[in-house]
């Protein structure tokens, strides 16, 4: 298939008439959905959640679903496609060093350090470095263009002071 067959196909299924049991997947945080009868609000879902289209939603929510089959009329609308019709595979977190992507990232290193074997859990430990990446630093300098280097080291030796701890004499 090539790029317009592609596009044809996604048009299709984007058009195609809605069915109970059809999947629908998050693909922002934070979205908003109300796929059920009219008056019990909606909920809020996660990146990657999986919704599933129900008798309610094609009885009343016939709006909420115009939209999300039209991935041109959310980005007019938000700017940012925020639901695609059917099932996609995505990680939960939106981006590195999210919260959540910090507890994933975590639990994964729990697991791959609960292995025995030190081969096994060397291997488990590469994969989290593969899949999660190194945990962003929690620091940061700016250098400002056309600063000189003495501003530089002045700024250096400022933030290395900071981070000594300071003794505190106190009197009786």
């Amino acid at each position: 298939m090539n790029n317009k067959e592609d596009s044809d196909a996604l048009d299709e299924l984007a058009e195609a008439e809605w069915r109970v049991g059809e999947e629908v997947t998050i693909l922002v945080s934070g979205t908003t959905l109300a796929l059920g009868i009219p008056g019990f609000g909606g909920e809020v879902y996660g990146r990657g959640a999986v919704v599933r289209v129900t008798i309610d939603t094609l009885t009343y929510r016939q709006d909420e679903l115009e939209w999300i089959g039209n991935p041109d009329q959310q980005l007019r609308k938000w700017g940012v496609q925020r639901v695609a019709r059917g099932r996609i595979e995505l990680d939960p977190w939106d981006k590195k060093g999210d919260p959540i992507w910090e507890i994933h990232r975590e639990q994964a290193r729990q697991l791959a350090h609960s292995q025995a074997d030190p081969r096994e859990r060397a291997r488990a430990l590469a994969e989290v470095q593969r899949k999660f990446g190194s945990m962003p630093t929690s620091v940061s300098t700016d250098i400002l263009p056309g600063q000189s280097s003495e501003a530089r080291k002045l700024a250096e030796d400022d933030f290395a002071r900071s981070q000594r701890p300071r003794a505190v004499i106190s009197s009786s």
